[in-house]
């Protein structure tokens, strides 16, 4: 079972999740990401080091260190522990079809979705 280079693919993960190199880059200053990006932290231990933050403290944020609060509110999270239900989508409306889209163009539809919970998850608190 893989794909045509799945184990070359997995080298590829292992390398941008386990080794120092690979998770710098992807979490470290970069074209892309100047600061460094901080939109997560890596699960990897060695990786997720308070006091060796790989990105930095964001000006618009009042330059707070998100890197060691991200870390340590993580290190309380246990291992295995479930994704609540309600989390799928994180808020935003699911990507439409272009037919029900157009379907669809009252502008306020997408944002009443986001407001009030997507008709598709009823078990998301409202």
């Amino acid at each position: 079972m893989g794909g045509k280079n799945s184990q070359l693919a997995w080298l590829f993960y292992k390398f941008l999740m386990f080794d120092k190199a690979g998770y710098t880059a992807v979490y470290g200053s970069n074209s892309v990401y100047p600061g460094g990006l901080n939109t997560s932290i890596p699960a990897y231990q060695p990786a997720a080091n308070p006091a060796k933050p790989l990105f930095k403290p964001i000006p618009a944020m009042g330059d707070q260190d998100l890197w060691s609060t991200a870390i340590k509110a993580g290190k309380q999270i246990p291992g295995g522990a479930p994704i609540p239900s309600w989390w799928s989508g994180a808020g935003l409306p699911r990507q439409r079809h272009p037919e029900d889209a157009r379907r669809h163009d009252d502008a306020q539809a997408g944002d009443r979705s986001v407001v009030d919970g997507h008709p598709d998850q009823p078990d998301r608190p409202q």
